[in-house]
């Protein structure tokens, strides 16, 4: 639903003539704060967010943005407990996905979601620098951080 609202929403407010964002659809008013900081603020959603104690990496990551052999990565993203970066690679063909996460220092519980390109469902996770749970719900990996540096490999079935 997340995605489906941000792209939509997207799709009409965007001014392609000098890549603002329009007050409203249609709207002749373009440029504002509000409107800039709201599309600004629902893109930092996809990528890192703060849910209480918990900081979550990519929550809203299209799925189709972890076929086979693509990356995606996020480096200094400011939050609640510091600075977060990531480094996520696709090896979907093979099963699994693999992460290299920065923890900030203050996170005592991080979660970062790798939802497979094809919907398959998550089995299983391994980690190190952190003790790792997979929930397949979600296609989740809920980690305390024992390390700053943590890598992940989430694989699937």
């Amino acid at each position: 639903a997340f995605l489906r609202s941000y792209f939509n929403q997207l799709g009409v407010m965007f001014n392609r003539e000098d890549l603002t964002i329009y007050e409203n659809p249609g709207a002749s008013v373009w440029n504002k704060t509000f409107e800039t900081g709201n599309f600004l603020q629902q893109s930092r959603r996809m990528f890192v967010e703060e849910r209480g104690d918990v900081l979550w990496l990519a929550p809203f990551l299209p799925s189709a943005w972890l076929e086979d052999g693509k990356r995606v990565a996020v480096d200094r993203a400011p939050t609640a407990f510091g600075p977060a970066a990531y480094e996520i690679v696709s090896h979907a063909a093979e099963g699994f996905v693999e992460a290299r996460i920065t923890a900030p220092e203050q996170a005592e519980t991080v979660v970062i979601r790798l939802r497979h390109p094809e919907g398959k469902a998550l089995v299983r996770a391994e980690a190190t620098g952190a003790r790792a749970f997979a929930s397949s719900e979600g296609s989740s990996v809920h980690l305390t951080p024992e390390a700053q540096e943590i890598t992940v490999r989430a694989y699937y079935e």
